[in-house]
């Protein structure tokens, strides 16, 4: 049996077993689909435990633990586990025993849902377990329990299930649904690992985001959201179980409809699929290559797609990084888009070498990706131009030991340009043109080794264990010339770590739980032991609890784990692939992740190879995008400001105010001003105590002083500021002119007999007045 597993499930157990029953309920409808609320937005389902259960034995870490080697170190454990429990229930014997917990507990489903409620309430959960043997727990339970077990929650023992609900009230609403509420056919649809089924949905999460936030910088943000093209998606599935006996994680994100490829939005344009791979463009991976990944990236979509995020933001200030953009061409010397971007192929490559190409003292692997040039003349210009205009420019922009310095190496007749950092030389990125192709690495030497592979005749599609993990995901036999749409390899390395934190995590968590079991169990025997002054820890340890912990944990051996030789028996390539259609996006990743540096299934998964991608793109806008996202925030912190400003003059025109503003900005919350977040600054860290400061004293007549502005932390202050006057209106104030501002404003308050003085509007005083 599973020993960790049934440890977990047991503490949930014996505190529902000495639970009371004050009352009863309705009894649900058969099955757990019925249960799942309607406006479900997230759920998730383990429809069989016990088939789940099988399934993982004979998987790969399930064979490794039952072979003679690991069984010398578990086995004891998982005995002492056992002891201490069953001496339990000599003195407890309304608590099962080990095998009627696996018979009734791990031979069953169960779910959880995150569900919608009505408009402005809190969302509610839902948790149902379905025992395989439901007689054998209802040994222990009250016939129709139901027990308020605590604040607003609710736990209750119904046909054969064991419910936990939140909030209380919602329960009988639930027990009395009609089957058919959350359709696990269609979620289960394309998936083909069902052992455990996780959905969200996202179009119902957008909506109540729209109803819990309706103020302007909400609207903003669902702005961004759509020019991101999430709004296209409708749903996101995922599927964990086994496909070719081996584990994997399966994803699919639904359209709102089928569509075609190209009218896909937003994000989702930049890595649409388009022509299938060219013969060449996996001759940068070598046959050996430990990690290769492939897929679509089109530069020439990018800066059209920040554009348009910033105009959703603000169209003036869209205009501005336009202007910008047309600046920074002309500087160049090259037009960035038309003869860059654009000029690069969609479909990419990325491979690591299979020699040690990352720098000393570094965890960033060589890596190299490699893109088609449509026209490689027009980028070795730009690369050219680009060199000269930075090199011309050095003074100013690589000042000072953050600055950066930009090298050239020779690789044969072609020019490797290498940006680093001052600072020990550390290498951030190369760029090169060869063969035909744009090359960039994470390192001159990985460039290298990418150059003269291309030089070669084989490559990774020559490598079996690279033809065989791509067909056992595709599920058809290898075709070189019909990869998938997206795919990531990466060799197995693993030296058995990895197993070892896994075994440890599960071995650990079964202690704890039972030892919280042990304690569960003297309390009720004996009541709360009232504390006394001594150390807890020592008071816990000396303690039955603490005395069930100890003895599991000094029966583990480290000494007993096998050795690297062992595991390499059970080494096995990894791999993920990826498919767009008129569905949506699939998405299918064999456990562990492969990753490049590490071995296969200590990182990110095949995701990693896009992120990468994006990386180096923004890399080469990042001016642009630093300026966008800060233009972004002083647009929002302007709409602030605003806000503040109409609701002083909602204040001062109410019955008895003549026209005067509030002594304190907390005083517009929340009757004037209802979002608290609108005295936040976006960009600014809410450990910063007052992102603004208010002047007391003024009037909507005296027009042109300041009432309140900006007050930005130690690391962030810029050029000018924020500032809202009398008047209502919000300007962008330089220093100067802010400290001009501030004398008026000072001069015309001491007519008033009143000296100026700025209170700071502190975000967590305002809150805590509600």
């Amino acid at each position: 049996m599973n020993d960790g597993v049934c440890r977990l499930l047991l503490a949930l157990l014996v505190f529902v077993a000495g639970l009371p029953a004050p009352r009863g309920e309705e009894a649900p409808e058969a099955g757990l689909e019925a249960m799942l609320p309607a406006k479900t937005l997230a759920g998730l389902l383990v429809s069989d435990v016990e088939t789940a259960l099988k399934e993982a034995k004979a998987g790969r870490l399930g064979r490794m633990i039952a072979q003679p080697e690991l069984q010398a170190y578990f086995a004891p454990i998982f005995a002492n586990m056992k002891a201490v429990y069953e001496d339990l229930r000599a003195g407890h014997p309304e608590l099962l025993s080990v095998e009627d917990l696996e018979r009734s507990v791990l031979r069953g489903s169960a779910c959880a849902a995150v569900y919608k409620r009505d408009a402005g309430e809190a969302l509610g959960f839902l948790a149902v377990v379905k025992p395989g043997d439901p007689a054998t727990l209802a040994r222990v339970l009250p016939p129709n329990m139901t027990v308020h077990a605590g604040r607003n929650s609710v736990v209750a023992w119904r046909d054969g299930c064991l419910i936990y609900g939140k909030p209380a009230e919602d329960l009988k609403g639930i027990l009395a649904a009609k089957p058919g509420a959350v359709k696990l056919g269609v979620l289960r649809a394309r998936l083909d690992a069902k052992e455990v089924l996780a959905w969200a949905d996202v179009a119902a999460i957008y909506e109540q985001m729209a109803d819990a936030q309706d103020d302007e910088t909400s609207m903003r943000m669902r702005a961004v959201l759509g020019g991101l093209g999430l709004f296209q998606v409708k749903r996101v599935r995922m599927g964990l179980g086994f496909h070719a006996g081996e584990a994997v994680l399966e994803t699919c994100l639904d359209w709102r409809d089928a569509v075609d490829a190209k009218a896909l939005q937003g994000v989702f344009r930049l890595f649409e699929p388009g022509e299938p791979f060219a013969a060449g463009a996996f001759k940068i991976a070598g046959p050996d290559a430990p990690y290769v990944g492939a897929g679509y990236f089109h530069w020439d979509r990018l800066q059209p797609l920040v554009l348009d995020l910033v105009a959703r933001q603000d169209p003036a200030r869209a205009a501005e990084v336009a202007g910008f953009l047309k600046q920074v061409d002309t500087a160049l010397g090259f037009d960035l888009q038309k003869d860059l971007l654009a000029n690069l192929g969609g479909a990419y490559v990325l491979a690591e070498s299979s020699i040690d190409t990352s720098v000393p003292f570094s965890s960033m692997p060589g890596l190299v990706f490699s893109f088609p040039a449509k026209d490689p003349a027009k980028v070795e210009a730009c690369l050219q131009k680009f060199h000269a205009w930075f090199t011309a420019r050095i003074g100013e922009l690589g000042s000072g030991i953050g600055g950066f310095v930009l090298r050239k190496y020779a690789q044969g007749d072609r020019t490797i340009y290498a940006l680093t950092g001052k600072l020990l030389g550390g290498p951030l990125v190369a760029w090169s043109v060869s063969d035909g192709r744009m090359l960039v690495g994470t390192t001159v030497n990985a460039l290298r080794r990418g150059m003269e592979q291309l030089g070669r005749t084989d490559s990774i599609l020559d490598n079996p264990e690279f033809a065989k993990t791509v067909a056992r995901l595709a599920g058809k036999p290898f075709d070189a010339k019909n990869l998938p749409q997206g795919l990531a390899y990466g060799s197995d390395r693993s030296t058995g770590l990895g197993t070892f934190a896994l075994s440890s995590l599960g071995v650990a968590s079964g202690t704890i739980a039972l030892s919280a079991i042990v304690e569960s169990a003297q309390k009720r025997a004996r009541g709360p032991r009232p504390h006394t002054g001594e150390d807890r820890a020592l008071a816990f340890l000396a303690g039955p609890a603490g005395q069930a912990l100890l003895k599991v944990a000094n029966t583990v051996d480290v000494e007993l784990w096998p050795d690297a030789t062992f595991f390499e028996r059970y080494r096995v390539a990894r791999g993920s692939l990826s498919r767009w259609d008129p569905e949506g996006l699939f998405v299918r990743c064999e456990l562990p992740f492969p990753v490049p540096g590490a071995s296969a299934g200590n990182g990110s998964p095949s995701a990693l190879t896009t992120v990468s991608v994006a990386a180096v793109g923004a890399g080469l806008l990042l001016p642009v995008l630093a300026r966008a996202r800060e233009s972004a925030r002083r647009s929002s912190s302007m709409s602030n400001l605003s806000q503040m400003g109409k609701a002083m003059a909602m204040y001062s025109m109410d019955q008895g105010r003549q026209g005067k503003f509030p002594p304190t900005a907390a005083d517009l919350y929340p009757d004037y001003v209802r979002d608290a977040r609108v005295f936040l600054r976006p960009g600014w860290s809410q450990l910063h105590p007052a992102h603004y400061m208010y002047i007391p004293g003024s009037e909507q007549e005296d027009g042109i002083t300041v009432v309140a502005f900006e007050n930005p932390p130690e690391d962030q202050f810029g050029d000018g500021r924020n500032v809202l006057v009398a008047a209502g209106s919000v300007e962008w104030m330089s220093n100067d002119e802010f400290a001009n501002a501030l004398r008026e404003t000072a001069a015309v308050l001491m007519k008033k007999g009143i000296e100026m003085k700025p209170v700071p509007i502190v975000y967590e005083e305002i809150i805590r007045k509600k």
